[in-house]
Formats: C-alpha cells, sequence, structure tokens
C-alpha cells in the first residue's frame, strides 16, 4: 500500500487524506482502507476525497481487493491495464471522473468465469471514455453519458520538435538517396543524444546549432516544420538534389549565421520574410533554379559580408541595399536576367566591396559606374554593358495616316458651332427663336426654339416660313439629325 500511496502523493502533495495515512500498517488505520484477519487489504473507499492525476498502478499489487470504490474524484488518464490481475475484485465503482480512452480488453479476465469474480464496474460520467466493451465485460458495466459504444477519435497529433523539424528532411528523402552510413535520425532517439550525423549540438547537449549535410546527393526537400531550429546558427545542405522552395516559414530562424543551399534545384522565388534573419553574414543560393526579383527587403540584413546568388533573377539592383549592407565584400550575382544599372548607392554604402560579379546579365549597363566603382574593381562585368551607356529606349511607332479616326466632337458642341455659323449668314435673326448660342445647352431646360431632342440629342429641326437667309453645308456633321424642314427662306 506504500506503493499506492507514493503515487498517489505525486499528484496530490497536500491532500489531507493522504498526510493521515501514517504508520507501516494500513489495517485499521488509513482512513478508506479496511482488512481482513489476515491482514490483506480487502476494500478502498476513497469517493469524494478530491485526488487527482493517474490511477496508481501499484493498487494491482493488492491482489486480495474485493471492492474499489474512486467515486467523484478528478482522476485523469486512461484505466491501468495491470489491474486485470485483480481477479478477486467484485465491484469497481469510479463515476464522476475525468478517466478518457477504452476498456482494457486485459480486465475480461477480471470477469471470466474461471478466474474473475468481477459483477460491476461503474464508469458512468466520465464523457471521454469511448470504444467498444471487451465481450466478458458485457452486461456489467454502468457508462451512462459516456461516449463508450462510439469510436474513439483519433488522437491528436504529436506538437512539434526539434527532432520532428529535422526529421522532416529525412521523412521527405528519396530512400535511395539517403547515406547508408547515417547514424541516428530516427524516431526513437534524440538529435543530440542520439550520435545523429550531421548535426553537432552545445554543450549541453540541448540545442542544436549545426546541420551539415552538404555534397551527399540527398534528393529531399526543405519544409516549413524547420522553423523550430531557431538556436540554428548554420545550415549547410549544399551539392544535394533540395526540389523544394525556400519556405518563408524559416524567417523564424534568427540565430542563423551561415545558410549555403548551394548547387541544388530549388525553384520559386527568394522570400522577402527572410529579412528577419538579421545574424546571417553568408548566403550562398548559387547554381539553383530561383525565379523573382530581388528582395529590396533583405537590405535589413545589415550583418551580410557574402552572397552568392547565380540563377534566374530578373530585377534591379535595389537601390534600399546601399546604404544598408555596409558590410557586404563579396556579392555574385553572375548570370541572372538582371538588368539597368548600378545604383549610386551601392558604391556609396558599400565601401567595403571587393568583388561584385555581375557578369552574363546582358541587361546591365551604364557609364560611367557609380563612385570609384570601375570595371574589373570591384564590378565584374564581362557579359554585360557595364562601361557603356544604356540603349535609349525605341521611339513609338508614327501614326498610321491610313487608319485615323475622324476628329469627335461632342455633339452639344458641335450644333453649337453650326448654330452660329448659322446665324454669322443672315442679315437678322428672328427674335422670337431663343437659344441658339455657346452659352447654353440646344437640348437643355429649355430646348431650343424649333428644334426636338431625343435622349438629350438634336434629332429635328423646324425654320419654315421665318425668312432665314444662309447656308446649311456644315449642318451635315450633326449627325444625330433626322430631319430638316426650312421651307420657304432663302
Amino acid at each position: 500500500m506504500a506503493i499506492v500511496k507514493a503515487e498517489l502523493l505525486v499528484a496530490n502533495p497536500s491532500s489531507s487524506l493522504l498526510s493521515s495515512w501514517t504508520g507501516s500498517s494500513p489495517c485499521g488505520v488509513w482512513s478508506g482502507v479496511s482488512c481482513n484477519g489476515a491482514n490483506d487489504i480487502t476494500s478502498l473507499s476513497l469517493s469524494l476525497k478530491s485526488l487527482q492525476g493517474s490511477l496508481p498502478e501499484g493498487i494491482s499489487y493488492l491482489t486480495a481487493l474485493t471492492s474499489l470504490d474512486f467515486t467523484s474524484n478528478t482522476f485523469n488518464g486512461t484505466l491501468p491495464s495491470a489491474w486485470s490481475r485483480l481477479g478477486s475484485l467484485t465491484a469497481i465503482s469510479m463515476p464522476s471522473n475525468q478517466l478518457t480512452g477504452l476498456l482494457p480488453t486485459s480486465w475480461q479476465a477480471m470477469a471470466s468465469l474461471r478466474y474473475g469474480l468481477l459483477l460491476g464496474l461503474v464508469v458512468s460520467g466520465n464523457s471521454l471514455m469511448c470504444g467498444t466493451i471487451p465481450t466478458a465485460l458485457a452486461g456489467k458495466v454502468s457508462y451512462s453519458s459516456t461516449n463508450i459504444g462510439s469510436t474513439c477519435p483519433s488522437p491528436p497529433p504529436a506538437p512539434p520538435t526539434v527532432a520532428s523539424a529535422l526529421l522532416s528532411i529525412r521523412d521527405t528523402a528519396v530512400e535511395a538517396t539517403w547515406p547508408g552510413g547515417f547514424t541516428g535520425w530516427t524516431v526513437a532517439t534524440e538529435p543530440c543524444t542520439g550520435s545523429w550525423s550531421g548535426v553537432t549540438c552545445d554543450g549541453s547537449n540541448v540545442s542544436v546549432l549545426a546541420v551539415d549535410l552538404g555534397y551527399w546527393d540527398i534528393e529531399t526537400s526543405l519544409q516549413p516544420e524547420m522553423q523550430l531550429l531557431t538556436a540554428l546558427t548554420s545550415l549547410s545542405m549544399g551539392g544535394n538534389r533540395l526540389n523544394s522552395t525556400l519556405p518563408a516559414e524559416l524567417s523564424a530562424m534568427t540565430s542563423l549565421v551561415l545558410l549555403d543551399l548551394s548547387f541544388n534545384g530549388i525553384t520559386g522565388s527568394l522570400p522577402a520574410a527572410w529579412s528577419t534573419l538579421t545574424a546571417l553574414i553568408t548566403i550562398n543560393l548559387n547554381t539553383n533554379k530561383i525565379t523573382s526579383t530581388i528582395p529590396q527587403e533583405w537590405s535589413l540584413l545589415t550583418n551580410l559580408n557574402q552572397l552568392l546568388q547565380s540563377n534566374s533573377l530578373t530585377s534591379t539592383l535595389p537601390s534600399e541595399w546601399g546604404p544598408a549592407l555596409s558590410l557586404l565584400q563579396q556579392a555574385n550575382l553572375a548570370s541572372n536576367q538582371l538588368y539597368d544599372t548600378i545604383p549610386a548607392s551601392w558604391a556609396a554604402g558599400m565601401t567595403v566591396m571587393s568583388t561584385l560579379a555581375l557578369s552574363n546579365n546582358v541587361g546591365m549597363c551604364g557609364m560611367p559606374l557609380p563612385g570609384s566603382w570601375v570595371l574589373n574593381s570591384p564590378v565584374i562585368g564581362t557579359g554585360t554593358g557595364l562601361g557603356s551607356a544604356c540603349p535609349e529606349p525605341p521611339s513609338p511607332p508614327p501614326p498610321d495616316h491610313r487608319t485615323r479616326a475622324p476628329p469627335f466632337f461632342p455633339p452639344r458642341l458641335l450644333v453649337c458651332g453650326v448654330s452660329i455659323y448659322l446665324r454669322s449668314s443672315v442679315a437678322s435673326w428672328p427674335t422670337g427663336l431663343t437659344g441658339w448660342d455657346v452659352s447654353t445647352s440646344p437640348c437643355g431646360d429649355p430646348i431650343w426654339s424649333r428644334l426636338s431632342c431625343s435622349g438629350g440629342l438634336p434629332v429635328a429641326v423646324d425654320f419654315s416660313f421665318i425668312g432665314l437667309a444662309g447656308s446649311l453645308r456644315e449642318w451635315g456633321q450633326v449627325t444625330s439629325y433626322q430631319h430638316h424642314q426650312v421651307t420657304t427662306n432663302a
């Protein structure tokens, strides 16, 4: 019984019940404990004692036990399979706790005709218990307000760990390409204590500081789970067959000083989110298949000393990098698809630059180079237009007069223009004709005299019998007109 007390004390160190359990013999002394004449414990009655934690496995040694009552406590976890050896038990009562999971199939031994005496098992009110009732326990279990009889839900996945983050490299690797001589890299071992090949930890074997899997020709990919490697200072996976994009989630690896992913098959873009990796000194992404612009946000990588990037980048050089990346000494941006000039801010801000390789970017141009920079010191510009003036943009094509559209005049202005021409051609404009000047709209309110409109446009005019004299040759331009009536005029 001392074992049972010790297990209960783990989760109940302040229990007044357990504090009263003193002395080496529990029989007749410990509250809730009953014994037979041979001082064998036959009953444990611990209902309503505010006990919590897991059910004690040590009870399995109390083989004379006939009755067990843990009603209305807050015990959690599953029913111990080891209790199946309690062949003398006739009653188990554990309602209204927080127990979970299945009824153990091993408990059938307590109810079998040959070995067991169990008559009743009460687990009502444990809402997280589930699953089927083992055959030998059928008819003996009280399980109201539980999910017994229903399929148990799948357990939630284990929370990610540093080990699982590293194993994402192993799990996505093509098996035939994983080095046969590697040790560790299994779910049964830990990176820092399991001798994982290529993994270096701190002196306390707690944190993973470096991963070096370079030049093993491993076909695998980078996974977002690697963001958990927040203590990692060096990640070297060059010379493999990485076939993924660069996960933006790796922006959480803020301790990284060296990142080498060169000579792989990485695709996609350079993540702007990596601007958080401000401890980086060296980035080597040389010879991949990255297609994107150069993120101006990387101007925040102010400790950067070396940048190697021969891919298919298509952009100008971000002027924001100039004043920010003052520690940059080597930048290999050759054999991309960069274009335009070198920003003046680069020469002004990158004062320790020793080599800026821009070779084979045929769209790069400009003369003179900014600041004191010249070709070969520090700019390598073979196969570019650097050192020559950038070409003028092409002139727009000449207009095609054969398809020139006729000039457009808004209907109101056109009618007004015609009206002025008409008025200027007569000696005396009738005083009764209102409107007919440029200060009003033909179809406005009011409509000009003797004019009819539809949809805001003039459609007919009637100048009959008012003695006008003039020319009508301009009226053909007012295409909305449907009818002209000018009877008995000159």
